[in-house]
């Protein structure tokens, strides 16, 4: 199972009665593969924390490059009616 874990099993898929891997590993009292059910699952929280952080980024910086674009344009047009076009 370690094999697979490593080469991206979702380890929360369920079974049909809805029993995950981590409850199997826990039942079959198979504290080392528990252990790599866990750091893994820990690794994929911080992995998602991570992408979060990035949208978030640049969601924030698309939306300062839109406002940057919107001033530039009003100010563009400023400078034309100083011009007397």
């Amino acid at each position: 199972m370690a094999y697979l874990v490593d080469h991206g099993a979702r380890i929360v898929a369920r079974l049909v009665d809805g029993i995950i891997s981590p409850y199997l590993a826990a039942a079959r009292g198979d504290p080392k593969m528990f252990r790599i059910l866990l750091e893994k699952s820990e690794a994929n929280e911080e992995e998602e924390a991570e992408k979060e952080a990035q949208k978030k980024a640049s969601a924030n910086h698309n939306q300062n490059k839109k406002a940057d674009d919107m001033e530039l344009t009003k100010d563009s047009g400023d400078d034309s009616d100083k011009n007397g076009c």
